[in-house]
C-alpha cells in the first residue's frame, strides 16, 4: 500500500526494473509495476453491486440503482492495449530525465552556460528524451474518458521522493 506523505502526495516506493534503460531511474522505479494482462483486466473490471432482493424494490429505488451503470466497465482487448501503450509511453518519457544525476546536472549546466553566453537553446546537449504522443478517437459516449480515467486511476497523481526532495507528477 502507498504511504501518504501529505494530503496530495504518496511517498515513492521503488521497484527494481528489468528493462536496462529503466534501471536506476527513480521516476520510473516509483511508478506502479507493470501488470500482466490478467491483473490489468481485474483492475479495470467494474460492475454494479447487485443482490436478488433488489428485484422486489420499488420502481423508484431500482431507477436509482441504474445510476451505478455509469461506472460499469467490461475491459476488452483494446482497453488492455491502451493501458499498456500509456504505461510504455509514460516510462519512455522518463528515460533520460532522472533527477539529481550527473547527466541531468550536465544538461542544466550546459543550458545555463548557453543562457549566460546569450545563445538560444541547442538540442545537442546530450541524450534527448523522446517526445511521445498519441490520440484516442471515437464517437461520443463510446467510453474513451471512462477507460482513460480507470487506467490512470491506478497511478498516483503525485509521488514524493524524500531522498532527493522531489515531487513527481506522473
Amino acid at each position: 500500500m502507498e504511504t501518504k506523505t501529505n494530503e496530495f502526495a504518496v511517498e515513492a516506493r521503488y521497484t527494481p526494473q528489468r528493462i536496462p534503460q529503466y534501471r536506476g531511474n527513480p521516476l520510473i522505479e516509483a511508478l506502479p509495476p507493470t501488470e500482466d494482462d490478467e491483473a490489468l483486466l481485474r483492475s479495470l473490471f467494474c460492475v454494479p453491486e447487485f443482490s436478488e432482493e433488489q428485484r422486489s424494490w420499488s420502481a423508484s429505488e431500482r431507477l436509482q440503482m441504474i445510476a451505478q451503470l455509469g461506472n460499469f466497465m467490461l475491459p476488452m482487448d483494446r482497453h488492455l492495449k491502451l493501458a499498456q501503450g500509456l504505461d510504455a509511453m509514460m516510462r519512455q518519457g522518463y528515460v533520460g530525465r532522472a533527477p539529481r544525476t550527473a547527466a541531468s546536472h550536465a544538461v542544466f549546466n550546459k543550458l545555463y552556460e548557453q543562457q549566460k553566453a546569450g545563445k538560444t537553446f541547442q538540442a545537442n546537449i546530450g541524450q534527448l528524451t523522446a517526445q511521445l504522443s498519441g490520440s484516442l478517437l471515437g464517437i461520443p459516449g463510446m467510453g474513451k474518458t471512462t477507460a482513460l480515467r480507470r487506467i490512470l486511476a491506478r497511478i498516483p497523481e503525485v509521488i514524493f521522493h524524500p531522498d532527493i526532495n522531489f515531487y513527481q507528477v506522473p
